[in-house]
């Protein structure tokens, strides 16, 4: 997978004032990002999809690139990029406002 996920996880930790944060925790934290960011995709990839099921998706990223995946994704979802980033910047808000949450939570019981 390309950086943009790390890129997003680094940016939302500066946001909050964790870019300091010590391993392994910050190394967790950017892993779970990671992985909300690629099950979003997959989640924009399957409600744009047209009349498809798993196998057609499966078929599609059979031994291809992940850029020869995202081009041909690209060509048959319209607007999929945009989609992608629409749901991407929801993404972030969530996970800005879980990470807000949590550091309320820990410092209350603190």
């Amino acid at each position: 997978m390309n950086s943009e996920p790390t890129e997003l996880a680094d940016q939302i930790l500066k946001d909050l004032g964790l870019e300091n944060l010590a391993d392994p925790t910050k190394s967790e934290l950017i892993e779970l990002i990671r992985e909300r960011v690629a099950q979003k995709t997959m989640e924009v990839i399957l409600a744009n999809l047209p009349d498809s099921n798993p196998d057609d998706l499966e078929k599609m990223m059979e031994n291809k690139t992940e850029e020869e995946i995202i081009q041909e994704i690209s060509t048959t979802i319209p607007d999929f990029k945009g989609k992608l980033s629409n749901a991407i910047v929801e993404l972030y808000q969530e996970l800005k406002e879980a990470a807000q949450k949590l550091i309320q939570d820990n410092t209350a019981s603190v």
